[in-house]
């Protein structure tokens, strides 16, 4: 069962939330073929002014998104590779965003040392 959590920093006034946790949820259940249910998207909302990058100022097209996919047990080698670019394309086509600023990162294995109701997987 991945869990994704979604960083997105917005621009003031930004509607591109609206569905957005739905859609990620229905696309990314779609990529791991997953049963319903299986696949959960936590979307977190970062106001634009609470985000900077060194010496630069960053359009609100060219805001970031960062992308924390945590598995029981994480693909390797390759079938990594293969992951990582179809979560940043749904992650970017859904924000219409540009996929060099969707940044992923891989959590540690979710298998024993995570528990759903109090059972740990």
């Amino acid at each position: 069962m991945p869990i994704i959590d979604v960083h997105l920093i917005l621009a003031p006034h930004s509607s591109e939330t609206k569905g957005l946790a739905k859609r990620l949820a229905d696309l990314l259940g779609h990529l791991f073929n997953a049963q319903p249910g299986r696949v959960w998207v936590r979307l977190h909302i970062l106001p634009a002014e609470h985000y900077a990058e060194n010496q630069t100022i960053v359009a609100p097209p060219d805001l970031p998104v960062f992308a924390t996919v945590l598995h029981s047990r994480p693909p390797k080698g390759q079938a990594r590779e293969q992951e990582v670019l179809a979560i940043t394309r749904i992650i970017a086509d859904c924000l219409n965003r540009a996929p060099g600023r969707v940044h992923v990162e891989y959590a540690a294995k979710g298998a024993g040392r995570i528990a759903f109701g109090g059972k740990l997987l």
